[in-house]
């Protein structure tokens, strides 16, 4: 075969010489371009990864102290719901303002495929913050970066009942009204054991009582996934 090559060589030409190494030279450099924009594409992939994965881990290890304040407020709302509400609002408008979903869309962008469990779970725990959090005609009408005050968290458009802040609920509560006095009281019924004012606290009660089970479920899913274990490479 070596003698065959060198055969043909000697029957080339210098023009038809020079042209077959300057097309292998040319392809040996295209080649080469191609294997060093690839290795360059894959680190930095890997950087991104890496950097996204360290903010994962970051997340997580704050989760804890999350989990304890959410549950604190589920048992403050059982005596004063309307202070719990604010409280609550307060918690996730500042995980929400953090807007995890860009960490979501980087991993997910970068093929973390090694911690998807993790990247699904934080997902929908940003989901349940952007529920819960701010909305300019929601019941937490407050700015990114704002503190939530009683004037803020609006509470009501329930059973006939129009819609104010806390901060007017307060006010109606000191009156300590009649109970039964809603229009829909009957004997024996829901409406005969309240007032108006007893019926916005059961509203703010039961909408911490429905959210915190599920963000407590999605931090235990994530808090278990020690940040020690999570996949960097």
């Amino acid at each position: 075969m070596l003698e065959n090559i060198s055969s043909t060589l000697a029957q080339m030409t210098n023009w038809q010489f020079g042209f077959v190494v300057f097309v292998t030279l040319g392809v040996t450099v295209y080649m080469t371009s191609r294997i060093s924009k690839s290795i360059r594409s894959h680190r930095a992939r890997r950087h991104r990864r890496q950097t996204a994965v360290a903010a994962l881990g970051a997340i997580i290890a704050e989760l804890p102290s999350l989990r304890r304040e959410l549950l604190e407020i589920a048992e403050l709302a059982k005596s004063n719901a309307l202070t719990a509400i604010v409280r609550f609002f307060n918690t996730t408008s500042i995980w929400q303002d953090r807007d995890l979903a860009t960490i979501v869309r980087e991993l997910k962008d970068v093929g973390d495929q090694k911690n998807a469990a993790a990247v699904e779970s934080l997902g929908k725990l940003f989901e349940q913050f952007r529920m819960t959090g701010r909305a300019q005609y929601g019941w937490n009408r407050t700015e990114k970066g704002q503190l939530v005050t009683e004037d803020d968290v609006y509470l009501g458009n329930i059973w006939g009942i129009w819609t104010f802040n806390v901060s007017y609920w307060r006010e109606v509560g000191k009156r300590n009204d009649p109970k039964g006095t809603h229009g829909y009281a009957e004997k024996g019924n829901y409406f005969s054991t309240r007032n108006t004012y007893d019926i916005i606290c059961d509203q703010a009660r039961e909408f911490i009582d429905d959210h915190t089970p599920v963000m407590v479920g999605l931090i235990d899913e994530l808090t278990d996934r020690d940040v020690r274990k999570l996949r960097i490479a």
